[in-house]
């Protein structure tokens, strides 16, 4: 599965309200839910690890202050309506490597450069609670033979949602 299964919104996601409304027969009470419901992928360029290497390169960081542009620009627009939900958003970072090394390996490699991107969104401001985790070469963007070196596999996906998720498995950036 892609980090997308945490939010079946698209990237353009508005927030909405979800109501549901029970009625006894006897019309004594009526309880009501009231669910906001928001997920945004925030747009970006791949930043592109070397092999084997969890820094982010000087040259990546255009890439990275764009991200953080259009997180900011999301965040300010649906303002008003996600301070409607009791849910907390959170921005959830996903590491993923090329085929290049032990699955092992690979995974602890993806949790360091997930670490490094959401380390990197927090010295640059971000005020929301950030996770980050690792999925190794489980969610290649290009299918490869295994042992192959492609650049567009050693990336991060970034997204926002305040759908409660289990956070097992994810490391909570300070």
């Amino acid at each position: 599965k892609s980090p997308r299964s945490i939010a079946a919104e698209p990237a353009n996601a508005k927030p909405f309200m979800l109501r549901v409304v029970a009625h006894d027969p006897d019309g004594i009470f009526s309880p009501t839910l009231e669910a906001y419901v928001w997920a945004f992928e925030v747009p970006h360029e791949e930043v592109l690890f070397d092999t084997g290497k969890s820094e982010i390169r000087p040259t990546e960081e255009p890439k990275l202050l764009a991200a953080l542009e259009e997180l900011n620009r999301a965040l300010k627009k649906y303002a008003r309506a996600l301070s409607i939900s009791k849910e907390q958003n959170r921005l959830f970072i996903f590491g993923h490597t090329d085929s290049v090394g032990s699955p092992g390996s690979n995974q602890a490699l993806s949790d360091a450069r997930a670490r490094s991107i959401a380390t990197w969104f927090l010295k640059h401001g971000v005020k929301l609670p950030i996770h980050a985790r690792g999925f190794g070469e489980s969610m290649l963007k290009v299918e490869t033979p295994d042992e192959t070196d492609e650049a567009r596999n050693r990336r991060a996906d970034y997204q926002v949602t305040n759908q409660p998720v289990s956070l097992s498995g994810w490391t909570r950036i300070q």
